[in-house]
């Protein structure tokens, strides 16, 4: 196995409180069409848009879409925010998981779409207004399974921390480990882009996150424990490890996007280092394109 880097920021006591921003509790999506037509589509002719599942936000919708090319074959997989819904997105968190249409979606499998008013860790990178849209590679039972424990009981939004290393062929070039790699609560690890312009010096306005689980970890029997500062008054508390000696696999990717860069009048595909899965193709980059009536997609492209 390769190597991996010392991970980009350490996580205080104070800092992986404040992870619910990241695993706080999910709602699941209300309604479903497909195919529906829709007054701005995410790619113009000959690519044809397929809409998933839906979930209404104060007056607007947030909607799953696909676009295939004329053979059928995906060329983009995203979701669309109406202007409506995204002027919503204020003070209040909001988690929903939605389906994508019944087309050939590759080796994803739902959607979740959170909005963190506060942000998440790290701090002062991440702590600011923002979208974390989860493309997943498993099921919703295999997220729900990343949960209970020995912390199940406990006020913390995570399983424990991970052991597990990543095949080298899935882990992304100029990525790395958090420092205190915690597997967050019906989510999993999260790896960052050591390269991002938020780690040296720039702003936070969107970035893309590959997500990692092993999934024969059984949450009720942790490998270890080691002692971290997390108890209600600081007192420490003994934190499950899992994955020693295992290897997990890349289970999720997730642009994550300012609320200010998506209300931007811009329209930009970023490429990304492309991870190497078992099956399926990566998609090589995410767009954010506005729909012109205020609202914007959000996409994975170039499959």
């Amino acid at each position: 196995m390769t190597e991996r880097k010392d991970p980009i920021q350490p996580v205080p006591r104070r800092v992986a409180l404040k992870l619910i921003g990241i695993g706080g509790g999910i709602v699941l999506g209300t309604g479903s069409v497909v195919g529906r037509d829709h007054h701005d589509d995410p790619k113009p002719h000959p690519h044809d848009t397929h809409w998933g599942e839906s979930v209404a936000v104060d007056g607007g919708e947030v909607r799953t879409y696909a676009t295939t090319n004329r053979a059928d074959e995906l060329s983009s997989l995203g979701v669309h925010v109406d202007g409506n819904a995204l002027e919503a997105f204020d003070e209040d968190e909001s988690h929903f998981r939605l389906n994508f249409p019944t087309v050939d979606t590759r080796q994803f499998e739902f959607l979740g779409f959170d909005y963190t008013p506060s942000g998440h860790p790290p701090e002062e990178i991440y702590d600011v207004p923002h979208f974390d849209i989860h493309f997943y590679m498993v099921g919703e039972r295999e997220i729900e399974n990343i949960s209970g424990g020995p912390l199940g009981e406990m006020p913390l939004p995570f399983l424990g921390i991970a052991a597990y290393d990543i095949p080298d062929d899935q882990f992304p070039e100029g990525y790395e480990f958090e420092q205190v790699r915690f597997i967050v609560t019906e989510m999993g690890e999260h790896l960052l882009d050591a390269t991002a312009p938020e780690f040296h010096g720039d702003n936070f306005a969107h970035t893309y996150v590959y997500g990692a689980y092993d999934p024969s970890i059984d949450p009720e029997n942790p490998d270890d424990t080691t002692s971290m500062p997390l108890g209600p008054e600081g007192e420490d508390v003994d934190v499950p490890v899992y994955g020693t000696g295992s290897e997990g696999e890349i289970t999720f990717v997730e642009p994550m996007i300012t609320t200010e860069f998506l209300r931007e009048d811009l329209s930009e595909a970023v490429s990304v280092e492309v991870a190497t899965p078992e099956t399926g193709d990566y998609p090589t980059a995410y767009a954010i394109k506005p729909d012109g009536e205020g609202g914007a997609f959000v996409s994975l492209e170039g499959f």
